[in-house]
């Protein structure tokens, strides 16, 4: 019953949602593009009916050199199926309706747990920068193995699946 009365609080209000002391942000195709606000968010929920402008918000948040931003959590709600590999393979989570948001709030709350073990030691190279980002990456996700997938249209970069 307690679960029951949980789900019934969830109310989406300035596009954030509160739940269980985690903050949520959404994202939509009306939003800015710029981050810089969300780094005060346990995790981002992008509302991705907009498939590019949801590659997008994806690719900055998983480019920014803060751990702060490329390891918050982020989640999809209205995804159709793709096969391009930063929307299939970059996100934590996709949802069907905010009555999912206990699902999310455990992820997230796992995700940030694993984020408290990373040394956050500054790094001067940018190879040696890059392997600590996937490597945190991957800790963080629990993930074993990678797949590099190189982005021709954003600089060039290498974005792992």
């Amino acid at each position: 019953m307690a679960l029951k009365d949980s789900i019934a609080k969830i109310e989406v209000k300035d596009n954030k949602i509160e739940f269980e002391n985690l903050l949520f942000f959404i994202l939509d195709s009306n939003s800015s593009l710029n981050i810089d606000h969300l780094m005060v968010y346990d995790a981002i929920i992008i509302d991705a009916k907009d498939a590019e402008f949801t590659r997008l918000i994806i690719k900055k948040i998983r480019a920014h050199y803060n751990p702060e931003y490329y390891l918050k959590p982020i989640f999809l709600i209205n995804y159709k199926e793709t096969k391009d590999p930063i929307l299939s393979n970059l996100h934590d989570g996709i949802i069907y309706s905010f009555d999912q948001i206990k699902e999310l709030a455990e992820l997230t709350k796992q995700i940030f747990l694993k984020t408290t073990q990373l040394d956050y030691q500054l790094i001067t190279s940018f190879e040696a920068q890059t392997i600590k980002k996937v490597l945190n990456y991957m800790y963080t996700r629990d993930l074993q193995t990678i797949k590099p997938y190189v982005d021709l249209t954003f600089n060039y970069r290498v974005y792992l699946s």
